[in-house]
């Protein structure tokens, strides 16, 4: 009975530290598969928070517009938002001109 305890704690804490690892290797290898696909001006975020949008992409780097005719060069891996890729997933925004009252009426019925 005491070994049938001991086995199952040691497989809980066996088990559980494998899920967590291969929960960040999925979202390591979308972040990963995202870099690879980023495109000339997609709206991005680096890790260190910097925003811009992609003037050139090479095989490594990236060059970013973070202010009107400021580009700077960043490695891709620093990149971790497409936020234009997101956008894209999110729908169309709604027009300019419509009533934003109007847009949540319509939602209501």
């Amino acid at each position: 009975m005491e070994m049938l305890l001991i086995a199952g704690v040691l497989l809980l804490f066996l088990i559980m530290p494998m899920m967590q690892i291969r929960k960040q290797n999925k979202e390591l290898q979308k972040v990963r598969q995202m870099q690879t696909e980023l495109q000339e001006n997609d709206h991005v975020q680096t890790s260190s928070g910097v925003h811009g949008i992609i003037n050139a992409v090479a095989e490594d780097t990236v060059d970013l517009e973070v202010a009107p005719g400021v580009i700077m060069t960043w490695e891709k891996m620093a990149v971790i938002k497409n936020l234009t890729a997101e956008t894209r997933a999110a729908g169309p925004a709604p027009e300019a001109d419509e009533d934003p009252q109007a847009i949540q009426d319509e939602t209501d019925k």
